[in-house]
């Protein structure tokens, strides 16, 4: 039985007529420009060391050695290809380099280093380069016949390619090899600098050092490592391949939202479905990849199909509709389409729990319709938890509610059909600790962005009901010419305007109370927020439908607003002055709204919608 194998190797054996696949659990090419030029740039330093003018190509032979690294190899299938295990980052970048190399004395030299079979081997004609991936094919071929490549949809590894090339020819460039010495410095490359060449004859050989090589390191993202792990345990060929080119379509389109994103939907997904305790939750954020590895037999993964399936169905499915929910969040217009707007509102407030809440209800089996009506109804759900929560002065930060949220909803979702899932959280949102009894609530210190969020979604309730287009987008964002700020109907001016109270620290509080606020813009704050409330009362009428409702005419020729009030039993009125009890009556009115914002009903019209 054959063991792991090591041996010292010069560039030259290592490529001389070989083929190089790639392993299931290998990066893609992500060489940087700094890694590229730091080779290119020690290898010509060291070379420079030895090299003298008067020198024969034989004396090469006794210049100093370079040691380029580990290179690991599998050698457990039949075919005439070795697998990398690691090190294809460095074969990569060296046969870029011979390729730029085999250009330059073309042009240069007289005498020239036999460089092409290290580049490829041929065969009946046709040329198979000793990287053998296939989607890398065109792109090497190109560059090795100096013809132009068309880049213009190019991604991932051969994009990284072309702009390493780049990078290699740039430093090559600098250096100014002349065409004497060019020779010189190919032989060194071939035959004096050296890989450590270790070979594995076993998948698990091959893995375990792929692990030990990487996971200390953090040279792999734990992504990476889970993926090579499991793919380690699908014994058939056929079968890991379908399974890997599954995960690279999901974390394909995954990356294509955010570059951190198939990472944390598979943290998202484990602790979702499958994390039984805080413990599990905790492990699963630290190092997901060995929580796996740890929890084989509760994940029922013991055969080679458990281990398809698990990739197959379970992380397809769930990586599938993280993406949906994390475009949902970031694109106001995804959301606003799909009905998901309550996971776009859940991600201003910067709740990231909602991910695996929202997962957690999911089902591989659930039709497509019924999984949107579950994203509808928790994204609503935690929706009026986080602003009652608000409202109540109540934390809403991770620390704080990571505990309550999984084992309060998380762990509570899972399995539920849609009629299940509607009768449980609305029973939990009637009783549940935070409402909107809080009469005094208003700004501190900590929470002007609450406040300034509050205000928006209460605005745009009131300018869609009374139909009117949203503008809850304009009102939350922070750039552009003249963004939205939070307007103190009451000015600070405690001689003016706070005759009613005996000392000015209460009629500061007063003014801070969410009746006395508004959401204006910028320069109407810098030209009116000053003056006394009588003379800017006029200059609402021109601002959002909440502001405007300070002023009578607004009640005048406004059916659908008219119609709304009626409807809805909402004590909006006109205010020609603004005292002590008119603020009361407008915080008593944004009460009101709130209360009808993030109402139990929310969630049944949810499933409905």
């Amino acid at each position: 039985m054959k063991e792991i194998q090591s041996k010292t190797t010069s560039i030259h054996e290592l490529l001389s007529n070989a083929k190089f696949g790639i392993d299931f659990y290998q990066r893609e090419y992500r060489w940087e420009g700094s890694h590229v030029s730091k080779l290119v740039e020690d290898l010509l330093e060291t070379f420079m060391k030895s090299y003298k003018p008067e020198d024969v190509r034989e004396n090469v032979t006794e210049y100093e050695i370079y040691f380029i690294g580990t290179i690991i190899l599998s050698d457990v299938h039949s075919n005439s290809s070795k697998m990398i295990v690691d090190g294809q980052q460095r074969i990569t970048s060296l046969t870029l380099l011979l390729i730029a190399l085999q250009h330059q004395q073309s042009i240069t030299s007289t005498q020239k280093a036999t460089i092409q079979n290290l580049i490829f081997s041929e065969k009946f004609g046709s040329k198979s380069y000793n990287l053998d991936v296939p989607d890398r094919t065109a792109c090497m071929d190109s560059l090795f016949r100096g013809a132009t490549f068309d880049d213009s949809e190019t991604t991932g590894s051969v994009a990284n390619i072309l702009a390493r090339y780049q990078d290699i020819q740039d430093e090559l460039s600098t250096f100014e090899l002349k065409p004497e010495i060019l020779p010189f410095f190919i032989d060194w490359l071939l035959d004096r600098v050296f890989v450590v060449e270790i070979t594995a004859y076993t998948d698990a050989d091959a893995y375990t050092m792929f692990e030990s090589m990487n996971d200390r390191g953090l040279s792999l993202t734990q992504w990476e490592m889970l993926r090579g792990y499991l793919l380690s345990k699908i014994g058939n060929i056929d079968a890991r391949r379908k399974s890997n080119d599954i995960w690279k379509l999901r974390s394909d389109k995954l990356n294509a939202l955010d570059r951190n994103a198939l990472g944390s939907g598979i943290q998202a997904w484990l602790r979702s479905k499958h994390a039984s305790s805080m413990t599990d939750y905790d492990a699963i954020g630290n190092a997901y990849n060995r929580w796996v590895r740890e929890q084989e037999a509760d994940l029922a993964l013991k055969l080679p199909a458990d281990y398809s399936r698990f990739i197959e169905t379970d992380f397809s499915f769930y990586t599938k509709w993280y993406g949906v929910i994390l475009q949902a969040a970031s694109d106001p217009h995804f959301a606003a389409e799909n009905g998901l707007k309550s996971i776009r509102y859940n991600s201003l407030t910067y709740f990231t729990l909602q991910y695996p809440a929202l997962l957690a209800s999911l089902e591989p089996n659930d039709s497509e319709t019924d999984i949107y009506k579950k994203l509808r109804i928790v994204s609503a759900y935690i929706d009026c938890i986080v602003t009652r929560r608000m409202w109540s002065f109540f934390a809403i930060n991770e620390s704080y509610m990571r505990s309550r949220i999984f084992n309060g909803l998380v762990t509570k979702v899972r399995g539920k059909g849609v009629s299940e899932l509607v009768a449980f959280l609305t029973s939990s949102l009637e009783s549940y600790e935070a409402q909107f009894t809080q009469t005094n609530f208003g700004m501190h210190q900590r929470n002007a962005y609450h406040i300034r969020y509050i205000l928006a979604r209460i605005t745009d309730h009131v300018e869609l009901e009374a139909g009117q287009n949203s503008a809850f987008e304009s009102y939350m964002a922070r750039g552009g010419g003249d963004p939205f700020e939070i307007e103190h109907i009451w000015a600070y001016d405690f001689e003016r305007d706070g005759n009613e109270f005996d000392h000015q620290h209460d009629f500061e509080q007063y003014r801070n109370r969410i009746g006395c606020l508004l959401l204006l813009p910028k320069s109407f704050n810098a030209s009116f927020g000053a003056i006394p409330y009588k003379e800017k009362r006029g200059h609402y009428y021109r601002q959002n439908l909440l502001a405007q409702s300070l002023v009578e005419k607004t009640y005048d020729h406004n059916p659908r607003f008219i119609s709304f009030i009626r409807k809805s039993g909402l004590p909006f009125r006109a205010h020609p002055e603004f005292k002590k009890n008119d603020l009361d009556a407008r915080q008593e009115l944004y009460r009101q709204l709130a209360d009808q914002i993030w109402h139990p009903d929310t969630i049944y019209k949810a499933a409905e919608s």
